[in-house]
């Protein structure tokens, strides 16, 4: 029996299980809790995965002690065409909202009460004949360098993603975590950064860093550089930083949201979110991933959910698509890059 026949059967008894594959690594990890139990993460001293949503009301987990581990390779031999519907479709109803959204934004911006707001949509696209594990070997085939999780739950329903973003990489007391901000299609990759996606991108830098200053020995921060992220590009800077204790909890809870999936200043971008946006982020832009699975704990490696999709039902998938805006922001610009992130998911289905 394959991995993802055993993870089908676990599913058909209605059961959670975790399956995911880390960036650049050709390996498949599954979790297969074997209760119906929905646990929560309380104190970041659990053992398992976590999925947290963007609010961080909702951080769940599936104990490790209380699952079946499997893991395996990942197959080449799975053969599929990434050629669906057209991937640049979308409803103009989706698009006068979303405009609106960004227009509201940078108002809000420009009348100096933030410096940057992270605007996101949902959009449902209808499906026939759903796989779930086609689709995420899909995925596995597809995006080698993110970070590419199925997370269900009966309790939660299914999410799924293919993330370029690191929310922390922790182990003791050394922590490591990434500014990702900026994007534009990898086509363009020999142009220059426009002023506006360097500026929205050191805005992300500045906060992790003011963040982890009062709990951190000292930190150490790489200059910029251009990261690809399947058709997207982002501008990128590794942040690393040693505690002064361990203090795993405290510290995510302070990063996250980043302004990456937020804005800045964070208090004032999430009261513009709630009142503005129209819909329930849920877990996207939330946090997933390992929670002290190692052998001597207080280790994590955590990533922000990030080009995902939810499963709504056996014909109905929910895509979640953000950007980031500034004063200079074009809405129509805005709501093309949204359509542009969307690719990610939609070649998948």
């Amino acid at each position: 029996m394959t991995i993802f026949s055993a993870i089908t059967h676990h599913k058909a008894q209605n059961l959670p299980f975790v399956v995911y594959s880390k960036p650049n690594n050709n390996r498949v990890q599954a979790y297969l809790q074997q209760d119906n139990v929905l646990y929560t993460v309380d104190q970041f001293i659990e053992s398992g995965f976590v999925l947290a949503s963007f609010n961080q009301d909702e951080v769940y987990y599936i104990p490790k002690e209380k699952s079946d581990y499997l893991e395996s390779e990942i197959s080449s031999d799975f053969n599929f065409s990434a050629e669906p519907k057209e991937f640049g479709s979308f409803k103009e109803e989706d698009k006068i909202h979303f405009e609106e959204l960004v227009t509201l934004a940078v108002a809000e911006i420009q009348s100096g009460s933030c410096e940057k707001i992270v605007t996101s949509r949902k959009e449902i696209q209808e499906v026939s004949h759903w796989d779930w594990a086609k689709t995420f070997q899909k995925m596995l085939q597809l995006y080698p360098t993110a970070f590419k999780y199925c997370f269900f739950h009966p309790k939660v329903g299914m999410w799924m993603g293919a993330s370029p973003e690191q929310l922390l990489k922790a182990d003791h007391q050394k922590v490591k975590t990434v500014a990702l901000a900026g994007t534009r299609l990898k086509v363009q990759e020999n142009e220059p950064w426009g002023q506006k996606e360097v500026v929205e991108q050191e805005l992300v830098t500045q906060f992790i860093e003011q963040t982890l200053v009062p709990f951190a020995k000292q930190i150490s921060i790489s200059e910029p550089y251009t990261a690809t992220a399947g058709t997207i590009q982002h501008i990128k800077t590794d942040i690393e930083a040693e505690l002064k204790e361990s203090n795993l909890g405290a510290v995510i809870k302070a990063l996250h949201p980043t302004p990456a999936v937020c804005g800045m200043p964070k208090s004032v971008a999430i009261d513009f979110l709630k009142q503005k946006e129209g819909y329930d982020r849920s877990f996207y832009a939330g946090f997933i991933g390992e929670l002290n699975l190692s052998e001597n704990n207080l280790q994590a490696d955590l990533f922000v959910n990030l080009r995902c999709l939810e499963v709504q039902s056996e014909k109905q998938i929910a895509l979640y698509i953000g950007c980031g805006i500034t004063g200079e922001s074009n809405p129509a610009a805005e709501f093309l890059e949204t359509v542009n992130k969307s690719v990610t998911m939609k070649k998948i289905l």
